[in-house]
């Protein structure tokens, strides 16, 4: 145990540099602390005088490294020699173990708004290189994505969902992804791509909240015990959907009926109608002022299919 006041020469720690590059000498080292508890497992700064004592001392002008600069090149070879040490399966898949669920140091803590905003100002001005940005690109496509073949259960969306139900964008967040600020701005997507793109929007629902004609719509059915889906993932969208083939709409008078909305309504119309659906559009005041003879129409196109 060094006294206290004392430290290491140049001498020294070249020895120990060498002794740490021996080989075998970490795979021994590793071997021999397996299995010890760390004398400070629980305990906080709050709870130990020891554990206080040790954080006091490294804090602003008393780290070691407090107003030290490292040179480049000391950098560089940080920076490699992590890297390395990252390359190596078991060690990543080692630390995927310490860090997760209950072993993560942020589990169960829930930072306050000042110190997400801190958090988020630190990044601002950080632009990544486009060298930078293909290597997080590449990383995170496919199998090397984190969520790759990942089904989240029901409670998680239902929260995810609920999150982000009402929230409302600033028009200085919606500068951010206009124009060249998008990120696909400027990019040519293959057919491909462009057709997975269209097949994964017909299961996003917009918007997240039915509105108000399509809730009337959807208890009316149910009192007369009409079975029917909601947004059926299929050209359009239907409000609802019932078997075999029956697609309903429910129209606001407003939105649908803007010319761009109503080119796009008899082109979603002809394309189901040629796959042979059946296309039933409510308008809503229809719903409104006589919602039962807009089910009577229902009945009797259910009744002839």
């Amino acid at each position: 145990m060094p006294k206290k006041g004392y430290k290491q020469t140049k001498e020294h720690r070249g020895l120990i540099k060498k002794s740490w590059e021996r080989p075998g000498h970490r795979e021994m080292m590793s071997e021999k602390h397996i299995g010890q508890i760390p004398w400070n497992t629980g305990l906080t700064k709050e709870t130990d005088e020891r554990v206080r004592k040790i954080s006091d001392k490294n804090k602003g002008k008393n780290h070691y490294l407090y107003g030290k600069h490292p040179s480049k090149t000391h950098r560089e070879s940080l920076s490699k020699a992590s890297k390395e040490v990252w390359t190596r399966p078991e060690h990543r898949e080692k630390m995927s173990k310490l860090r997760s669920g209950e072993n993560s140091p942020m589990y169960g803590k829930h930072p306050s708004l000042k110190t997400r905003k801190k958090s988020s100002d630190s990044h601002k001005g950080n632009h990544h290189t486009e060298e930078s940005k293909r290597k997080i690109g590449d990383g995170s496509r496919g199998e090397k994505n984190h969520n790759y073949n990942k089904h989240l259960p029901k409670t998680t969306r239902d929260k995810i969902g609920k999150a982000n139900k009402g929230k409302i964008w600033t028009e200085e967040q919606k500068e951010k992804i206009r124009g060249k600020n998008n990120s696909n701005y400027g990019k040519h997507f293959s057919d491909e791509r462009r057709r997975k793109m269209r097949k994964n929007r017909l299961h996003q629902v917009f918007p997240v909240k039915d509105t108000k004609i399509e809730v009337k719509m959807q208890n009316t059915l149910r009192e007369k015990n009409i079975i029917f889906e909601k947004h059926k993932p299929i050209m359009g969208q239907p409000d609802m959907f019932i078997q075999p083939n029956i697609c309903i709409f429910c129209d606001g008078n407003y939105w649908h009926n803007l010319e761009k909305s109503k080119k796009r309504d008899k082109i979603v119309n002809k394309f189901l109608e040629e796959k042979g659906y059946i296309v039933l559009r409510f308008w809503e005041h229809e719903i409104n002022n006589n919602i039962n003879n807009c089910i009577e129409k229902v009945n009797s196109v259910i009744k002839n299919s």
